[in-house]
């Protein structure tokens, strides 16, 4: 796979990276790339820490890690330090590449701007490539290895999921969020390149489309969540917009409605929805999305003539095995051969469909949320006695926001606080409230059932 990225880098003097102000060729890519790679190559071979967000040189630095051998692990600089210090502990990191500012001097920091060396860059041997970090239910985020041989399957794969490569493609997710993976690939490996949507165009609706307007992708990777903010111009059709000709969802689900907008303002629109868990290589299944499916309750998520990995269906869950599977989580010893997703989902004419979650773990904005999680670090809290969190969903039964209850002698701005230092933004609870007391049943577990009822109650069912 690094072979392959390597002769598609020195073969393109294309744009590779594209911000809003700012790009980067392939040329420049390599180059820039091997330079750092050298400089890791002289640091250990632990895992190394990516400190950033959408600059470019996020995307130097995580082919500058695959150069040298060293797994990367992306951390968003919007993430709390205690949840960043918590993942420099399990992964056991020597060294962090300061794209952006990292205002703490706990680890060795290096900057992915290096002078260009006459060193040969030596070869380690190290099978891992990257180390996602995700929502875990033991209250702790938990890593998720994915090897080169993972990353080699599902991109032969990725590449048979698009009926043409794309030429440029529009990216909102984070480097920390396993859908960017989809883009990474098609951009190392197969010349894509990346018009990096970062937060501040995310927030800014002028801005977003001043980007989309100036640079012109012809594809989208997105979540369903952003596909419908842009649905919500009605300028956002094949007439103002006549590049764009495949959109890719993956992260949540897909629904009817969203699919049917899209395939109505874009007549000749490929729509692309795929499924997968970060735990296999960010997605194992992708389908083709047209009209008449989308008068369905349920939109299907594969074509089981064409996957990643084995999929079958055990007791109605979702289970996946093979090349794009990771072997087991970076705090635990237990390889795994089959990893049950826990997706709800089904097989019906060769297309596999999911159709939510047997657990509490949710997705939210395309993050994979436990609220064990949220739960576990609310009971951290000093002087919270009890508390519970669970989703508001909508009429299409697509988590709206996160809401919590607490009780105990404590301040909702000591409760906010301590949230915000531990846990990343999306998974703040958007409303928590302070209470005398959380229902219980006849086991003497909080009645959840009881408590969401009474938060309809309270708001006049106005959810």
């Amino acid at each position: 796979m690094i072979e392959a990225m390597i002769q598609n880098c020195l073969k393109q003097n294309k744009i590779a990276y594209q911000t809003f102000d700012d790009s980067l060729t392939f040329q420049e890519l390599y180059e820039s790339s091997l330079s750092l790679a050298i400089v890791l190559n002289q640091k250990g071979s632990s895992p190394v820490l990516i400190y950033g967000h959408k600059q470019k040189e996020m995307l130097i630095s995580i082919f500058a890690c695959l150069l040298a051998n060293r797994a990367y692990v992306p951390i968003d600089d919007a993430w709390p330090v205690e949840r960043i210090l918590e993942i420099m502990n399990q992964t056991q990191a020597s060294c962090l590449i300061e794209v952006s500012l990292f205002p703490y001097d706990v680890i060795e920091k290096i900057s992915p701007v290096q002078k260009k060396q006459n060193i040969p860059l030596q070869s380690l041997h190290n099978e891992i490539a990257y180390i996602i970090f995700t929502s875990g239910s033991s209250g702790k985020p938990k890593g998720i290895p994915i090897t080169y041989e993972n990353c080699d399957n599902f991109s032969q794969w990725i590449a048979g999921v698009f009926p043409h490569i794309p030429d440029s493609i529009l990216s909102q997710a984070s480097f920390s969020f396993d859908l960017s993976v989809v883009e990474l690939i098609c951009c190392l490996r197969y010349g894509s390149a990346i018009i990096a949507c970062d937060r501040t165009r995310l927030h800014d609706y002028g801005q977003l489309f001043q980007l989309i307007d100036r640079y012109q992708p012809s594809s989208i990777v997105a979540t369903p969540t952003f596909l419908r903010m842009l649905l919500l111009n009605k300028e956002f059709d094949s007439h103002h917009y006549p590049f764009i000709d495949q959109i890719y969802c993956c992260g949540e689900m897909l629904l009817c409605d969203t699919a049917l907008k899209a395939l109505t303002r874009f007549e000749d629109l490929i729509l692309i929805n795929a499924y997968g868990p970060s735990e296999a290589t960010s997605a194992v299944s992708a389908v083709q999305i047209n009209q008449e499916m989308c008068q369905s309750k349920y939109l299907p998520v594969g074509d089981m003539k064409n996957l990643a990995c084995e999929v079958t269906i055990i007791n109605d869950e979702i289970v996946l095995s093979g090349k794009s599977v990771f072997h087991g989580y970076l705090s635990s010893s237990k390889n795994i051969d089959q990893y049950f997703t826990g997706d709800l989902g089904y097989i019906e004419n060769d297309l596999l469909y999911c159709i939510g979650r047997k657990d509490s773990q949710i997705k939210y904005k395309g993050y994979r949320i436990e609220l064990a999680e949220i739960e576990q670090v609310l009971s951290s809290v000093p002087h919270v006695e009890q508390c519970a969190v669970f989703p508001i969903m909508d009429s299409n039964n697509t988590v709206k926001t996160i809401k919590a209850y607490v009780t105990g002698d404590i301040s909702l701005n000591t409760v906010k606080e301590e949230l915000s230092r531990k846990l990343p933004a999306y998974m703040v609870p958007r409303s928590i409230k302070i209470v005398d007391q959380i229902p219980e049943n006849a086991n003497y577990k909080i009645d959840r059932r009881r408590l969401y009822e009474r938060f309809k109650r309270n708001i006049n069912g106005n959810l």
